[in-house]
C-alpha cells in the first residue's frame, strides 16, 4: 500500500481524521500498521472477555459484533460496516477486556496497531489524542442516556432498551437469540404479554421472528 492509499485509508477512520501527509509519513516510520485479510470461514477472531492488546480497525468489508449474556439467557448480534474502530475504550482501564466478539462477514480487511505503539507514540500526537478523547466522551454520553432513570412501563420500551444496551449507533441488521420465556423475564413481563407484543411488531413489519431468533432490520424504526 503506497502513501496515498495509506492516507486515504487512515483519514477514513475517525481517530485519524485531521492528520496531514507529513505526520502520516512520520508515523509510518514509528508505528506498526499491520494490515491483514480475514475470511468468514476463519470464524471469530476476537472473543468476548479476552484481553485487548491492540487497536484494531475494520477498513474494508463487514463484521458481526455479538454479545453473549453471562448467564446464557440471550445473545445480541449486529452487523457493522467499515470504517469501524473495534472497542478503542477496551485498550485502557482497570480491566482491558473486549465486551463483544467479532467475526467476518465474507472477506474483510483489518488494520491492527500494537498497544505499545498506541501508548508510546500515537497518544502523544495531538490529533490522535483529541479524536480519542472525543470518541470516549461520546461513548460516555451514550451510556448516560441509556442509564437515565426514565420509567419503562410498557413492553415495547423495555424491549428496545434491552437491545440498545448491546448495540451501536451504526445502522445494521440486529439479531436477538433468546427463548421467549427469557425475553419475558428480562423485560419483567408475562410470557403471554411478550408473545402478543412481539407478534404485533412482526405484523407491523418491524421484526421477523424465527425459532429462538428475532431479526430487527432497522432499530430506529422499532
Amino acid at each position: 500500500m503506497d502513501i496515498h492509499e495509506m492516507y486515504q485509508m487512515l483519514t477514513g477512520i475517525r481517530l485519524f481524521q485531521g492528520i496531514n501527509g507529513m505526520n502520516l509519513a512520520r508515523l509510518e516510520e514509528r508505528v506498526q500498521l499491520n494490515i491483514s485479510s480475514r475470511q468468514q470461514s476463519q470464524g471469530t477472531f476476537i472473543k468476548q472477555n479476552t484481553v485487548c492488546s491492540s487497536l484494531d480497525f475494520l477498513i474494508e468489508g463487514s463484521l458481526i459484533r455479538s454479545f453473549k449474556d453471562p448467564e446464557g439467557r440471550y445473545e445480541v448480534c449486529q452487523e457493522v460496516n467499515h470504517p469501524f474502530a473495534i472497542e478503542p475504550e477496551s485498550l485502557f482501564g482497570l480491566h482491558c477486556l473486549y465486551t463483544f466478539s467479532y467475526s467476518p462477514m465474507g472477506q474483510c480487511m483489518m488494520l491492527s496497531i500494537p498497544k505499545t505503539d498506541v501508548t508510546h507514540t500515537l497518544i502523544r500526537e495531538d490529533i490522535f489524542r483529541i479524536n480519542y478523547l472525543n470518541l470516549m466522551a461520546s461513548q460516555v454520553k451514550k451510556l448516560e442516556q441509556l442509564n437515565l432513570k426514565t420509567p419503562l412501563d410498557n413492553f415495547h420500551d423495555k424491549f428496545v432498551h434491552l437491545i440498545r444496551r448491546h448495540t451501536m449507533d451504526q445502522r445494521g441488521e440486529i439479531t436477538l437469540i433468546a427463548r421467549l420465556q427469557d425475553i419475558a423475564t428480562l423485560c419483567a413481563e408475562t410470557r403471554l404479554t411478550t408473545s402478543n407484543e412481539l407478534n404485533k411488531m412482526e405484523e407491523q413489519g418491524l421484526i421477523e421472528m424465527k425459532r429462538c431468533q428475532i431479526i430487527i432490520p432497522d432499530l430506529d424504526k422499532l
